[in-house]
């Protein structure tokens, strides 16, 4: 009589995967819950960063589905990264990436993130500067149907989360 899935997600054990299926929309509230009381994976200290000297980085905005096909719009698909902190955070190896196990940008080594500013980091093409980082991904990332975002440490540990449900 248990589901394990929904177990594994409420304990913060495994991430809820956008889907349509009938327990979707209770698997990401189980999911929201888990990540917002810090348990599991969800937690500050999940990967022995010690939490005191986590930087104050969060997403703060998305846009997951451009006008038109998304594959032709690839740059109209990023995420928006803001540095809270009073000093400036090196973003070397962080990992940008959505709930599946393939997609993950990897920050550029030597990339700081300056205090009070903010970085958009794009799906498509281009030459990456201060304020735009490109994934030159092969194919759109962000799910039009719901998917999470996930900003996290070299070693795993999460930084911020977003979950959106998406136009479906």
């Amino acid at each position: 009589g248990l589901n394990v899935n929904l177990a594994l997600i409420a304990n913060g054990d495994a991430i809820a995967l956008q889907g349509d299926h009938s327990l979707d929309r209770e698997f990401g509230q189980m999911s929201d819950a888990a990540a917002s009381a810090g348990l599991g994976l969800w937690a500050s200290d999940a990967c022995e960063t010690d939490p005191s000297q986590m930087p104050d980085v969060s997403i703060v905005d998305y846009e997951y589905n451009p006008a038109g096909r998304d594959e032709e719009a690839m740059n109209g698909e990023w995420v928006a990264i803001r540095n809270h902190d009073d000093s400036s955070v090196d973003l070397s190896g962080w990992i940008l990436r959505d709930e599946s196990s393939q997609n993950r940008y990897v920050f550029p080594n030597g990339f700081n993130l300056n205090p009070g500013r903010e970085t958009l980091v794009r799906v498509g093409c281009g030459d990456d500067t201060a304020s735009e980082l490109f994934w030159c991904a092969d194919a759109p990332v962000w799910s039009n149907g719901g998917d999470t975002i996930i900003l996290e440490l070299t070693d795993g540990t999460i930084v911020a989360w977003e979950r959106f449900e998406g136009d479906f």
